[in-house]
């Protein structure tokens, strides 16, 4: 149990504290300065903010039972959480292939 809420701690919704650069003394404090360096703040700062916490080991987790069907609504007993490892705030998952387009799809939808 004790290993269950170790791992459970690092899977959250509460994002870490991204507002300090990097350390220019590691690699991944030199690669932030090279994208900034590179690349318009504004441009770049979904990436940066996305870098900065995965040198924190922050492990994004969201419930998602709502977008279940039926839904399910209590992210406690659900297992409906949608995890990512490399978290970019603001960007969505959504489906980019058209069924319609995949003739094999229908066979699998249907059956």
């Amino acid at each position: 149990l004790a290993s269950t809420s170790a791992a459970s701690s690092q899977h959250n919704t509460i994002l870490p504290d991204t507002t300090q650069p990097l350390s220019p003394q590691t690699f991944a404090g030199q690669i932030e300065r090279a994208l900034l360096s590179k690349f318009e703040n504004e441009d770049v700062q979904r990436i940066v903010t996305s870098w900065r916490l995965l040198d924190k080991d922050y492990e994004h987790r969201e419930f998602v039972g709502p977008q279940q069907d039926p839904p399910l609504m209590d992210p406690e007993s659900s297992k409906c959480h949608q995890l990512a490892p490399s978290y970019v705030p603001g960007l969505r998952a959504k489906t980019f292939w058209d069924i319609d387009d995949i003739d094999w799809s229908a066979k699998l939808r249907d059956s």
